[in-house]
């Protein structure tokens, strides 16, 4: 066991570690021949490219509706009227959602969340490629470990596109963010036909859009099998489609504020996390183990640990993560013993929306009740307004020892 979880941190080091990100190709061809790694298992094929991060950059910034580097790659496409409607529509919607939601929820994560957890690694189950609100709550996170179950996808080729083509993704791409721009959630059965339908394979178009969004170039981007030994290798996007059972199909992007040197990544794996997908995967409890998170957050979770096949994930949070940050649709308030675990309350906790009100928490009604709350001031969750939605800010009492 100790053997494997060296290996596992070994093979994982480049992502779990970003400051010394994966290095970034010269720029001297937008497409450069791969390094091959030293083993490569037979269910693993080696990249045979490696896309430029000027291209990933301006590629992120298009999809997010911002101007290219009028010297790069996209230069020519940008300026056509298509891409020019369409940062236009990005552009309302983002200013509309930085007033309503997103500076508020920056602001929570600055004064509330960044004291306790600093530049620790977020562990973020759940979530889809909900890397917006992540970094908007723990904005110094050195990396982010994001899980669900669509697909890795691929980066797109944008230049490929015929006009048609292009056009119907970027307005596919644009509906597959409505829910979360508009209610901070993913609807995972419209992303799911979303991404059928469209040439933005998977979350990595989406991952790149929110990388931009919030202020990052995207220095590289690999994908990656992540098998039950704990070896990892890197690979093409299509090698990801057909895996054996077992393996893990993921991605990490490698990115740099555009204003400073700071530097992260994200990670997203496509992986069943409940106790029978981490029976198949034993790897992914290795990999949160070996990632050290300084805090897990849990936001729009369907409630699913509150029911008794996903007890496993439950309680690797418990154990492993000495911050958690939740909504109400998170852990069950009854599982953080009182005797280890130290309670904030935000907003007002009422019963779950109608889909969920098998999932009351009177323990938690109570609790608010008894130890009082701090006002939110933005919505959060299944909760479309700021009134009745809640956060609990959860800390261990021995985490300042550990």
């Amino acid at each position: 066991m100790k053997l494997k979880f060296a290996v596992l941190a070994f093979a994982l080091s480049p992502f779990l570690n970003a400051q010394t990100p994966t290095a970034a190709p010269s720029d001297a061809a937008k497409l450069a021949p791969p390094t091959t790694p030293a083993v490569a298992p037979a269910s693993c094929i080696a990249p045979t490219a490696v896309l430029q991060a000027n291209y990933l950059t301006d590629a992120a910034r298009l999809m997010a509706g911002y101007d290219t580097n009028a010297a790069g790659p996209l230069a020519a496409l940008s300026a056509t009227p298509a891409i020019k409607a369409h940062n236009q529509n990005f552009a309302a919607a983002w200013k509309k959602l930085d007033t309503r939601q997103l500076d508020l929820v920056k602001a929570f994560g600055n004064s509330e969340v960044v004291p306790k957890v600093g530049s620790a690694p977020l562990f973020y189950p759940f979530s889809g490629p909900d890397f917006l609100y992540a970094n908007a709550l723990f904005p110094n996170a050195s990396s982010y470990v994001l899980t669900g179950l669509e697909p890795v996808g691929a980066v797109p080729l944008i230049e490929q596109f015929k006009p048609d083509e292009l056009n119907a993704s970027l307005a596919d791409l644009r509906k597959s963010l409505h829910a979360i721009l508009s209610f901070s959630f993913f609807k995972t059965i419209d992303m799911k036909v979303d991404f059928k339908r469209s040439r933005f394979q998977g979350v990595v178009p989406v991952l790149m859009t929110f990388a931009a969004k919030s202020g990052y170039d995207v220095t590289s981007i690999n994908f990656f099998v992540l098998h039950p030994d704990g070896s990892k290798c890197v690979t093409d996007a299509t090698n990801l489609l057909k895996l054996p059972v077992g393996d893990i199909p993921g991605v990490t992007l490698a990115l740099k504020k555009a204003d400073s040197m700071a530097r992260t990544s994200v990670t997203y794996m496509s992986s069943d996390i409940g106790d029978g997908g981490i029976v198949k995967t034993p790897q992914y409890e290795a990999l949160v183990r070996a990632l050290k998170p300084g805090a897990t957050f849990i936001k729009s979770a369907s409630f699913l640990m509150h029911k008794s096949y996903f007890s496993k994930i439950r309680s690797l949070i418990l154990e492993v993560s000495p911050t958690v940050l939740q909504d109400d649709s998170g852990i069950p308030y009854k599982n953080f013993d009182q005797n280890l675990w130290e309670p904030k309350f935000y907003g007002a906790y009422f019963q779950p929306i109608p889909l969920f009100a098998n999932f009351n928490q009177p323990n938690l009604t109570a609790a608010y009740k008894q130890v009082g709350s701090t006002p939110l001031a933005f919505a959060i969750g299944y909760r479309s307004n700021k009134t009745n939605s809640s956060l609990l800010l959860m800390t261990r009492k021995d985490a300042a020892a550990k």
